[in-house]
């Protein structure tokens, strides 16, 4: 992405999340049309005060969890093995298994661990109400479990049913959070992430985040991912060892194909040496136009002889466009600008599409 200096607005940085954990757009608009935080972890904080709020109106989710444990007479299935070698019944009692119906679940406890996190947390403060609600909110899970580790694996675990959808959304705030925050063991605090500059990271959020807007908004188009073939003729030795070639975006109507490849760079125009002219990175081109030569030898849709490429670039600052055609195809380099509005984002997504 271009631009060492300037930063993606905490609102768009959420836009994006938004788009990529496909939460309803009620839930976007509260926020993004606010501009007073200065932190993504301020803002994911108060994010999970207010959704948990609608977990505790409907209630705690609840699950059958297996106990054994040494009780006065029987209950569910006695274990007499156990209640033998633990001397249980020289003191009247048995050791049984039974289900209970409680909120000590895995997606209960990944909240509540996710709140530890940010009581634990160091590098950046949290405002003192937002520390102040968040303690309040731990005290509300009191008889939930603490797991420190693997809290981020409980809650990739979890199925939501559909009386569960209430958990979505804040679900998703936590898996951003444990998955962004790193343990420090010379303090024994956690320490956030500096997401924004982790490009691995914000290129899988930037891919994600342009795919599912365009599944929301592009009516008349099938958006999806496209796993393209290799045209190799018969005979050859080892073609099963080609690499996969997957599209990151592919949009489809019955006239038109377009392939988009979404990359985010620190600088997508790069130079040679010292004072040279900046050049559009070669590696780029190479992929996309190998993704249309090969797609072009395929039948199943009719525009793929003729589908469309382009390079889909974050920005904060202007980058040079490129729309040329290629043996038939036509290939474009085009950017989006981070640093304006979520409503101008979208515009701007949509116009590439049209134009």
């Amino acid at each position: 992405m271009s631009g060492k200096e300037t930063r993606i607005p905490i609102a768009n940085i959420f836009f994006m999340l938004a788009y990529a954990w496909d939460i309803p757009p009620t839930w976007q608009k509260r926020v993004v049309d606010q501009s007073d935080y200065d932190s993504l972890w301020e803002l994911l904080a108060r994010l999970l005060i207010e959704s948990s709020e609608g977990i505790f109106k409907r209630g705690l989710a609840r699950d059958y969890v297996l106990k054994v444990e040494s009780i006065n007479g029987a209950k569910g299935r006695l274990d007499p093995g156990r209640t033998y070698r633990t001397l249980a019944w020289h003191h009247a009692k048995t050791v049984c298994a039974y289900d209970e119906f409680e909120p000590d679940i895995p997606i209960n406890q990944g909240i509540k661990a996710t709140i530890f996190r940010l009581l634990r947390s160091s590098g950046y403060k949290l405002e003192k109400e937002t520390r102040n609600n968040l303690k309040k909110l731990f005290q509300r899970f009191g008889e939930i479990t603490l797991i420190e580790t693997g809290a981020d694996r409980l809650l990739y675990s979890v199925q939501l049913q559909r009386h569960q959808l209430h958990y979505f959304f804040p679900v998703e705030v936590c898996k951003f959070i444990l998955n962004n925050t790193t343990f420090n063991e010379n303090n024994g605090k956690y320490e956030f992430l500096d997401f924004e500059r982790d490009h691995e990271r914000m290129g899988k959020l930037f891919e994600k985040f342009i795919f599912n807007y365009y599944k929301r908004h592009l009516n008349n188009w099938r958006v999806k991912r496209e796993i393209i073939g290799w045209n190799v003729d018969e005979g050859g030795i080892g073609a099963d060892f080609l690499p996969e070639m997957r599209t990151d975006i592919t949009l489809e109507r019955p006239d038109r194909k377009i392939v988009i490849d979404a990359k985010f760079y620190h600088e997508p125009m790069k130079s040679s040496f010292p004072g040279s002219i900046k050049k559009f990175t070669s590696a780029n081109l190479y992929q996309l136009n190998t993704y249309l030569m090969h797609l072009a030898g395929n039948r199943s849709h009719k525009c793929n002889a003729t589908a469309e490429g382009m390079l889909l670039y974050p920005v904060l600052q202007p980058l040079q466009r490129l729309d040329v055609n290629f043996s038939g195809h036509r290939i474009r380099i085009e950017s989006l600008d981070l640093n304006q509005s979520w409503r101008e984002i979208g515009k701007r997504l949509e116009e590439l599409v049209v134009n």
